[in-house]
């Protein structure tokens, strides 16, 4: 049989939940055609990623730059717990609060001139405040956020692609090099002791203490690039276009705004924008009755554990008041996502904008386009427009 992975995983418009449905119920450890192994029962995947003995691990395919075996993702337990309590200062309560101010002050600036056109593409706006959220999280000037979003295209791309060929490879390899040179460059610029409030700051005097090295420090500025604007850039898209579709969520915000942290919340398990994360079989190990040999390539998809019935009761319904159930939108256990609180954030603020300024928003699904994208599902283009104006 042919890989079903190009299906759920590919480049295409193809729908993957009938496919995970399908797995989940003949087998929900699966050996594709490949020779990766799909996962897509809720319970399995939270096996794998609470991990205690660390039967499975997260491993670098790629061995150039060398800053990229540092980032967080990839540490064992001693490690990865020492890395976090570093980093957890830019994502604690008081740094999002601050942040979100900043945020606010984004989305009225990205909103205003959509508020006098026809018809929009929000794809632009949600693709725009993130990266310029992370920028101000590390003190880089937000005006500078489309060059960074550029130079930081070939790290994405060697993170987030499943299967590359060698030149592929090597090409996003020299890319990501010139990215990371430019963090480094950037991070040279700052002097701790003239600018001791700087974020960099901070990494700087941790690094002179020997709490941590340049090369971790430079491997997770390029891993919070890559992951912390993705996910929310294709979550707004996904979170908005439901929303609209199923009118009664829209007009449940415009009635009660309050309603809108616990609904978003529910529309990411619903549609997820990261389908899949990959783990390798650390040794010869048994999942759901099957052998897996040490080395094996595992995905755990996200998207079909979010929709699993034996963890979320009629998991296919958009329920803005569910209560039961573990999404794994951001993963679990130790390497859960740090920075889910900003995402969420921001989508909210984000939401929280339009249905204040534009409560008659309609989508036009004849212009929107939602694809694949490897592991990340969402819409490349989502127009909406003023159902209150002619064009």
């Amino acid at each position: 049989m042919d890989s079903i992975v190009p299906l759920i995983l590919g480049s295409g418009t193809n729908d993957p939940y009938p496919i995970y449905d399908h797995l989940r119920r003949t087998e929900p450890v699966y050996r594709d055609a490949s020779g990766v192994w799909l996962i897509s029962s809720h319970e399995v995947i939270v096996r794998i990623l609470q991990n205690s003995d660390e039967a499975f691990r997260t491993q670098v395919t790629s061995k150039h730059p060398a800053c990229l075996k540092d980032m967080i993702l990839l540490q064992g337990p001693a490690s990865h717990e020492r890395l976090r309590r570093l980093m957890a200062p830019l994502f604690c309560a008081e740094a999002v609060a601050d942040l979100q101010a900043f945020v606010a002050r984004e989305v009225a600036r990205l909103l205003a001139p959509l508020e006098h056109v026809p018809q929009f593409n929000l794809a632009e706006a949600a693709l725009s405040l993130p990266i310029r959220t992370i920028c101000r999280m590390l003190g880089i000037a937000p005006e500078q956020s489309l060059v960074w979003l550029r130079a930081s295209a070939p790290a994405m791309q060697l993170m987030g692609s499943l299967f590359l060929t060698d030149a592929e490879r090597a090409h996003l390899e020299e890319g990501t090099q010139h990215f990371v040179e430019m963090l480094e460059a950037y991070i040279d610029g700052v002097d701790r002791d003239a600018t001791p409030d700087h974020p960099v700051s901070r990494f700087l005097r941790l690094e002179r203490e020997g709490e941590i090295s340049r090369s971790e420090i430079v491997g997770n500025f390029l891993f919070l690039f890559v992951t912390g604007f993705v996910t929310t850039t294709v979550s707004i898209g996904n979170v908005v276009a439901h929303a609209l579709k199923d009118r009664s969520i829209w007009q449940r915000w415009c009635a009660d705004r309050s309603s809108i942290r616990s609904t978003v919340r529910e529309l990411m398990r619903y549609d997820t924008a990261a389908h899949a994360i990959i783990r390798y079989a650390a040794r010869d190990t048994e999942l759901g009755g099957r052998q897996i040999r040490g080395g094996d390539k595992i995905l755990l998809l996200l998207g079909a554990a979010n929709r699993d019935p034996h963890e979320f009761e009629s998991p296919h319904e958009i329920d803005p008041d569910r209560k039961e159930g573990r999404s794994l939108t951001f993963g679990m256990g130790a390497h859960a996502c740090i920075g889910r609180m900003l995402s969420i954030m921001q989508i909210e603020v984000l939401v929280g904008a339009l249905v204040d300024r534009m409560p008659e928003l309609v989508i036009d699904e004849e212009k929107s386009v939602r694809r694949q994208n490897g592991r990340v599902h969402g819409y490349r283009d989502l127009w909406l427009m003023h159902s209150n104006r002619s064009n």
